[in-house]
């Protein structure tokens, strides 16, 4: 069924009809595939106990934002298919999954027998460039499938640029077994959102971070902890195992740095390369400090 389109001028606006259901960005924190946004993140922002900016990296997305178009131009010119810009603010809504909507980068207008397909934009860093080597990244081709049911369309592209200055693009059809595994996950989550049932947390920092945000104080009553025993057990030899690793890793580089001494550079036999720089940080909320940092480099001497 063709979805339906809401064209939304104000940034405003959007963000709050983003909120009433599940966009094609929140697909891969559901299910667990956003390295930056937990499923409990996600489902804080849905109940409003989170504001959605407050986890975001507004440089990051500031620059997806402006090199949006060039890359959508360069993907035209090299693959010669005509786009259609509907507008950063226009959210189109499923008509057979109400709950389901997104904001594409571009629409591809039809070139053969497959109609219609959405284009979705990325600017990568250089350091992901084998992370696009064979296909997109799993968390973009989650949301590219989010969009294509949305749509209900039967395939999408992918334009990326890394690094600044390597432009790439490749397609990807409709996968109707995982849209199908997508769409039941979604509708789960939307449950969860409706009875105010988080997910489980994980132990990623967006995780930890919306935690702090939802009890931010405590109210001096005591719970029970529907937990077994041995959790607690486990934890207690996590944190020995803890402080046994810290206290190794501090001996080693201790070892480092007496032996680096005055110099910048420490050189291992098989090329490894560690370096123990001073470094100056600049005072904004804390007082200025200056320190050295040791570092494993990545590169190797030749």
């Amino acid at each position: 069924m063709p979805a339906t389109e809401l064209s939304i001028s104000e940034r405003e606006d959007w963000l709050e009809r983003r909120l009433e259901g599940i966009g094609s960005s929140d697909a891969a924190a559901l299910l667990g595939l956003n390295p930056r946004k937990s499923a409990l993140a996600l489902w804080g922002e849905k109940v409003g106990a989170v504001d959605p900016e407050s986890l975001e990296d507004k440089e990051y997305i500031e620059w997806g934002n402006i090199l949006e178009e060039p890359i959508a131009n360069r993907y035209a010119y090299v693959t010669g298919r005509r786009l259609i810009d509907h507008g950063r603010f226009a959210i189109r809504f499923s008509e057979q999954y109400p709950w389901m909507h997104c904001t594409s980068d571009r629409e591809i207008v039809p070139i053969d027998e497959r109609g219609p397909g959405s284009l979705s934009i990325k600017n990568a860093g250089a350091y992901k460039s084998k992370d696009w080597e064979d296909e997109a990244p799993l968390e973009h081709q989650v949301q590219l499938q989010h969009e294509l049911v949305v749509h209900d369309w039967k395939w999408g592209s992918f334009a990326v640029l890394i690094g600044g200055n390597k432009f790439g693009w490749l397609d990807m059809p409709r996968n109707e077994r995982f849209c199908a595994y997508l769409v039941e996950k979604e509708e789960e989550f939307v449950d969860r959102v409706r009875r105010g049932d988080p997910p489980p947390p994980d132990a990623s920092d967006s995780t930890r971070e919306v935690l702090l945000r939802l009890y931010p104080k405590d109210n001096n009553e005591t719970v029970e902890l529907d937990f077994p025993p041995e959790i607690a057990e486990r934890r207690r030899a996590l944190k020995k195992e803890e402080k046994r690793v810290e206290a190794e890793l501090q001996e080693i580089d201790n070892q480092l740095k007496a032996a680096i001494g005055n110099a910048t550079i420490g050189l291992f036999c098989d090329g490894t390369i560690f370096s123990w720089k001073w470094q100056q940080r600049a005072g904004y909320v804390v007082e200025p400090t200056e320190f050295r940092v040791l570092r494993e480099l990545k590169g190797r001497r030749r």
